[in-house]
């Protein structure tokens, strides 16, 4: 918030962090605190004399209640897997693969791109969006906060003067977005109206003004570039006056209008508070996605545009948490698989930088460290797959198993994952799952029938 995962007989299961045992086995984590973790589940029938293939009727112990199936649709799972890299311009870029890039932070806003009027400097945009192009990977632009002497006001913002303000002439920002999306067409994939717009940090106009903005922006972002998507400000959950002050608001302008048909995508930030679990942030996504049912908004797919864990506030009842580097890639592993059970399309980690390189954030992928191992596993673990489902795996719902195919040629070509929010759920070792493998390749060989009890742990079923 600082501008801030072929048919075959066999099936492995992948279990991150811990060492895995069998015959009633519990799953604990090595490390303090809670943890989420869910489970993905090619669970087929555990009954050794099913007819079913291991990946198919997936059936789990789950107490009283009749496991919950899940609807999940994504279907380009590697572009979930975003980032945002604030030294993209000046030659930065992970030695992991990425799904997708944000260009937030990164000296490529309308204040850098525009600083005085008509006097455009599109040097770092170059190279930000060169160096994406040259990789394949799609670019997320983000069009705000307001230039200097557009604002309609000069107040000191955390951006500069004026940074948060109202646009003082829409049609200057109209001539700033022409410019961008006529140099950039067929480049930016897609273009995000404004960063939060929910905090007064980054925006102090009206909900009904942003309404506006979206609108005309889309309409335009259309006009020039037909192929590119159109992504809704980003909205926070995390202040819930905030939250309730802006987002209904902002949706009820929309609707009044008749819902802009060039709008492509919303978007959310659910930071939990620095205190925060994957469950808090779960949480807040539900509170998002009940929001627009609520305003009886036009289905579209959901993009998490930022989030880390252990961002400082809010307030300063809040500081900044750090964590281990064990915690720091279960944090990654549970946000991720959390994203694909509540059908998020793509999720935008804050961020990859240098070590050290900002004390806001609890959790920073850079270079060998065991967080972007983590997202590396996950992002290799689900390329080129599609979701066909998830289920719950304990009757309140807070352990939960999801089923992938795998790209043609693939082998195994289907596989599943699980994992637990908060406490455990019971899961039965299918019919052709001979081992289990940590997200380090470390393995073991499984029998079917056991219990495996999933608790903070995730575990990959392949």
């Amino acid at each position: 918030m600082r501008s801030r995962l072929a048919a075959t007989s066999a099936i492995c299961l992948t279990l991150a962090l811990l060492p895995i045992t069998t015959t009633a086995t519990a799953f604990t984590p090595t490390s303090s605190g809670p943890m989420n973790a869910k489970v993905s589940s090619q669970a087929a029938d555990a009954k050794k004399k099913s007819k079913k293939s291991p990946n198919q009727g997936a059936k789990a112990k789950t107490g009283k209640k009749k496991a919950k199936a899940i609807k999940v649709t994504n279907s380009n799972l590697n572009r979930l897997f975003g980032v945002h890299i604030p030294e993209i311009a000046l030659g930065e870029w992970p030695n992991i693969p990425v799904g997708s890039v944000r260009l937030w932070d990164s000296g490529t806003s309308w204040r850098e791109v525009e600083p005085l009027q008509d006097q455009f400097d599109f040097t770092k945009l170059d190279a930000a969006v060169a160096a994406a192009n040259a990789r394949n990977t799609p670019v997320l632009y983000v069009f705000g906060p307001t230039t200097s002497w557009a604002a309609a006001d000069q107040k000191a913002d955390l951006r500069g003067p004026g940074a948060a303000a109202d646009i003082k002439d829409l049609k200057d920002w109209d001539d700033y977005v022409t410019q961008v999306v006529t140099r950039y067409k067929g480049k930016i994939e897609s273009y995000q109206i404004w960063n939060e717009a929910s905090e007064t940090t980054f925006w102090r106009g009206t909900p009904e003004r942003m309404a506006e903005l979206t609108e005309r922006t889309c309409a335009l972002v259309k006009k020039l570039d037909p192929g590119a998507l159109c992504v809704a400000p980003s909205t926070t959950t995390r202040r819930p006056q905030g939250f309730r002050a802006f987002f209904p608001p902002y949706l009820e302008a929309l609707k009044k209008d008749g819902w802009p048909k060039d709008l492509d995508v919303w978007a959310v930030h659910a930071y939990p508070v620095s205190t925060g679990k994957p469950a808090d942030r779960r949480n807040q996504i539900e509170l998002f996605k009940k929001s627009l049912t609520d305003a009886g908004a036009p289905n579209k797919p959901i993009w998490e545009t930022e989030l880390n864990f252990g961002l400082a506030g809010p307030g300063p009842n809040f500081p900044a948490v750090n964590f281990d580097p064990a915690v720091e890639a279960q944090l990654i592993k549970q946000a991720y698989l959390d994203s694909i059970a509540l059908g998020l399309a793509r999720v935008y980690w804050y961020s990859w930088v240098p070590d050290g390189g900002t004390t806001q954030l609890g959790v920073i992928l850079y270079r060998n460290t065991e967080a972007a191992q983590a997202f590396d596993f996950l992002l290799k673990s689900v390329d080129g797959a599609s979701v066909t489902g998830c289920q719950d795996l304990n009757e309140n719902g807070t352990s939960k198993v999801c089923s992938f195919t795998a790209r043609a040629g693939t082998t195994p070509q289907n596989f599943s994952v699980a994992w637990s929010i908060s406490g455990p759920g019971n899961y039965t070792v299918p019919a052709g799952v001979t081992k289990a493998c940590d997200f380090k390749n470390v393995c073991q060989n499984l029998t079917a029938g056991q219990q495996l009890k999933v608790e903070q742990q995730v575990l990959k079923i392949s």
